[in-house]
């Protein structure tokens, strides 16, 4: 999908649905794919209506998620209740930390937008994940100006993201889950760049987060 039309944001009220089986394993000339981009482009910020157990929802500027328990799900649904579990209202901060973490999972990164969207460049406002991501070669710059995600990239995208959480968001996801209170990304950078040979770099890395290459302990 062409880059500079996937920025456009031809559909800013398009409303895209979601599902927690909905995944980014397609080849790029697939529709599925054009989907999955769609449903991404936070540029746009298009609305994002969420069915099923556990999945998450945007509207407004407000990010929200669905019961991901079974029962409690059905039995607010036959209730007649929205299964909603809770929200929250996005801050600026939020927005470009969304944008970026979204806008990576499909068609890249348009770095000359980026201050016209937020009043700051991109490598200024996240110098420490951009200089993360490049020495590990999980990400690569276009000649057009695109940051996009190499393979090893998109196999560790989950890992990718964290690494744009808020302190903030992370502090609120170790209070819900105490099993990932130690997953936090400080510990990322010293850890790859004791492993800069390929594949072992890339099993470091997704270990380090409990992602892609092994059980969560």
């Amino acid at each position: 999908m062409d880059n500079h039309a996937f920025y456009g944001g031809a559909h800013p009220h398009r409303t895209w649905l979601s599902s927690r089986a909905d995944f980014l394993w397609t080849k790029a000339s697939q529709s599925h794919s054009f989907r999955q981009s769609c449903k991404y482009d936070s540029w746009s910020d298009n609305n994002l209506v969420p069915f099923g157990v556990g999945g998450f929802g945007y509207m407004s500027q407000c990010q929200f998620y669905i019961e991901a328990d079974f029962d409690r799900y059905l039995t607010r649904v036959e209730a007649g209740d929205k299964p909603i579990w809770k929200g929250v209202a996005l801050l600026e901060d939020d927005l470009m930390r969304r944008t970026v973490m979204f806008a990576l999972r499909s068609g890249g990164v348009l770095l000359s937008r980026f201050p016209r969207e937020f009043g700051v460049p991109f490598e200024k406002y996240f110098p420490r994940e951009l200089e993360i991501l490049k020495e590990t070669d999980l990400v690569f710059i276009s000649n057009d100006g695109v940051l996009s995600l190499t393979s090893a990239g998109i196999i560790n995208s989950g890992a990718v993201s964290l690494l744009f959480f808020s302190d903030q968001v992370l502090d609120r996801v170790a209070y819900n889950d105490s099993r990932i209170g130690t997953r936090r990304p400080t510990s990322w950078k010293s850890t790859i760049t004791r492993q800069r040979d390929g594949t072992a770099q890339v099993r470091k890395c997704t270990l380090c987060f409990g992602e892609v290459g092994g059980p969560r302990q």
